[in-house]
């Protein structure tokens, strides 16, 4: 069964975010580079969704939240999801450096 991949203005923003500190810090190139590889890596949660693990933050705000760990050389980010009947909701797009997610951030 192929899943529906809905991804929230949330996540929208953090991958808008991520690529333009990219660009500005790096190189237009490998910013480019990198949201090819995030949107690669969101639409492979087609397919087995429930693949990933549960993320660690999950019982503190109360849903199945899962993660889908995305890697570029130094660059990891944590794509974190749930998974419906029929579709695949991206919450939140973070740099793994960051602080775990509370309710206020999804």
């Amino acid at each position: 069964m192929e899943f529906t991949i809905v991804v929230t203005r949330r996540a929208e923003a953090d991958i808008d975010s991520a690529v333009r500190w990219m660009a500005r810090h790096r190189s237009a190139t490998i910013a480019a580079r990198w949201h090819l590889g995030i949107r690669q890596a969101i639409r492979s949660l087609r397919n087995e969704p429930a693949r990933c693990p549960v993320a660690d933050e999950a019982v503190g705000v109360g849903i199945e939240l899962r993660e889908l760990i995305h890697q570029r050389r130094r660059t990891v980010y944590r794509v974190l999801f749930t998974v419906g009947e029929t579709e695949v909701t991206i919450l939140r797009v973070r740099n793994a450096a960051q602080d775990r997610l509370t309710d206020a951030d999804i």
